[in-house]
Parts: C-alpha cells; sequence; structure tokens
C-alpha cells in the first residue's frame, strides 16, 4: 500500500472548485468543495455515493469528511477477494475518488471506505 497526500492546484470557481492529484493506475482522486450531489447517484445508509451504479468503465465514489485524517478504500468482489486497496491521506470536506477497474470481470463490487472514526459501504455493479 502506497500513502498519497492530496496535493496540486485549485481549478474551477469557488462552488465547483476541487484538488485533483496523481494516483497510482487504477485510483483518481479529487477534493471537492461542491456541495451538489452526484448526479444518478445511489446512497448507502451510511452515505456513501457511487455513480454510475451500474457502471461500466469507471465508478465515481463520494462522501464527506469532517475533519482531515488518513483513510482506507479496499474493495472487494462477490467471493471475497479484495481487487483494489489504497491508503489516503484526505483533506476535511466532500471527498471523491474515481475507480477504473483493470484486471476484473463483471459482477459485484462492495466499497469500502475506512476512516478513524466511521466505515463508509455500499454495493456497485460492473458491467462489461
Amino acid at each position: 500500500r502506497q500513502r498519497v497526500c492530496a496535493s496540486g492546484r485549485m481549478k474551477g470557481s469557488m462552488q465547483n472548485s476541487f484538488w485533483q492529484v496523481s494516483l497510482p493506475r487504477g485510483l483518481r482522486y479529487q477534493s471537492s468543495l461542491s456541495t451538489r450531489p452526484l448526479q444518478g447517484a445511489q446512497v448507502s445508509k451510511g452515505g456513501l455515493m457511487l455513480a454510475p451504479n451500474p457502471f461500466s468503465t469507471a465508478l465515481r465514489v463520494q462522501f464527506e469528511l469532517g475533519y482531515p485524517e488518513v483513510a482506507e478504500m479496499d474493495i472487494w468482489d462477490i467471493q471475497g477477494k479484495q481487487v483494489f486497496a489504497q491508503q489516503l491521506s484526505l483533506e476535511q470536506g466532500q471527498q471523491e475518488m474515481v475507480w477504473t477497474p483493470e484486471g476484473v470481470g463483471a459482477g459485484i463490487y462492495q466499497v469500502r471506505i475506512r476512516t478513524s472514526g466511521k466505515t463508509y459501504s455500499a454495493k456497485a455493479v460492473l458491467l462489461r
């Protein structure tokens, strides 16, 4: 696992601005200041939003943090095999990651974000 710290440059207006950083292959991170929810997102009981769901090429994962902290993002297939794991150092506010699955087939995947105070979890369907 690799620790990633958010840094970058501000883009866009204050309502829709974000920080974008380069991460290891398969994950893109944005710390968004926008308060608008993801269009077509399915929200889990814990507040994790996935869009689009089902998806075919990329899945946007969004949630809110009350303060800066380290989080872990894990993705598991239906057989319980971990297909993705990443540790992230995140800022306070709305968080958005984009997972572009590589080397995995169509199916149901469990997306989990763990922080020191909360675990977010939701299911996503990958269509190929």
